[in-house]
């Protein structure tokens, strides 16, 4: 009899045991990610270098040359930018996100206005590399500034990102594209709940 108590007690704290890992492991497979790569088939790590100044002007820079700047491809760019992001170096993914802006701004917009207000189908998604990647970019300077303290800044390119394309999507590794838009908005919530203005 004790022993069938003691069997029946170990089953259940083992059952709640597993009910607590899947729990864990549900949490952790479908959170979202902050920092996700710009497109299908992008590499997860960048392997560009960081450089750091010295003593109080310690700076985080992140390694990117001018003619990449000038010649990588929209979703090159954009990972780019993420991964600059990831590593600390701000102002270095603000810059590579302008650029990718300036560069293929015309594009996106075209790629937009094709798309005549609807999402595109899915599986076609791809197609539209150059406006997912500028719509992304508008994030990611937000996220930029966001982590440096700059709430009205961010608040401002979220919000361009919501205005300028709201038909933008990233890619998330996990398999599936994520709407900008849907993520600016869930970020100026969350920046107006801490009063950032």
């Amino acid at each position: 009899m004790h022993f069938r108590t003691v069997l029946l007690i170990l089953c259940f704290s083992l059952s709640l045991t597993i009910i607590g890992c899947k729990k864990d492991t549900e949490r952790i497979v479908f959170s979202r990610p902050r920092i996700l790569p710009a497109a299908k088939g992008a590499p997860q790590f960048d392997k560009s270098k960081l450089i750091t100044g010295e003593g109080e002007n310690r700076e985080v820079h992140f390694e990117i040359s001018e003619t990449e700047l000038n010649e990588l491809a929209a979703d090159q760019l954009l990972t780019k930018a993420w991964s600059a992001l990831g590593k600390g170096a701000f102002n270095d993914a603000i810059k590579i996100a302008n650029r990718l802006i300036e560069r293929f701004y015309k594009v996106a917009k075209e790629q937009q206005t094709s798309l005549d207000g609807q999402f595109p189908r899915s599986g076609e998604e791809g197609k539209y590399k150059e406006l997912n990647a500028v719509g992304t970019a508008y994030y990611v300077i937000g996220e930029a500034y966001e982590k440096q303290g700059r709430c009205r800044e961010a608040l401002e390119y979220f919000h361009k990102a919501i205005e300028e394309f709201p038909l933008a999507q990233n890619w998330d590794p996990r398999g599936w594209y994520w709407k900008v838009k849907d993520e600016s908005e869930a970020k100026i919530q969350k920046l107006k709940e801490a009063d950032c203005e």
